[in-house]
């Protein structure tokens, strides 16, 4: 099986009904796209399980979850992410980018 283009990696802070909602809508403007390898995910935030069972929903597979939250901050949670990354391109998903183009 050949791997696939693209990884998307996000480390979310889901802490409000807009920031998930705006999760939801990023989510559903690229989830389509058919050369995504796997999701790499930490989610923060009072609304982190509603996030991830949004998600595991969607995605059922190819999708590896954190819930890092260390006091050394969001690159130093990042940085443990990084060795599930293995796509030649990687997808940095920031909660409310939308995709204006269809695939």
């Amino acid at each position: 099986m050949e791997k696939k283009l693209l990884d998307i990696f996000a480390n979310f802070n889901i802490d409000s009904q807009e920031r998930l909602k705006r999760m939801k809508d990023s989510f559903h403007s690229f989830k389509d796209f058919d050369q995504i390898n796997k999701w790499v995910i930490n989610i923060r935030g009072s609304l982190k399980n509603d996030a991830k069972k949004f998600l595991k929903k969607k995605l059922k597979n190819n999708i590896i979850f954190f819930h890092l939250n260390s006091k050394k901050g969001w690159f130093y949670d990042s940085r443990k992410m990084i060795s599930f990354l293995e796509a030649e391109f990687v997808f940095f998903w920031i909660e409310d980018h939308i995709f204006l183009i269809s695939f």
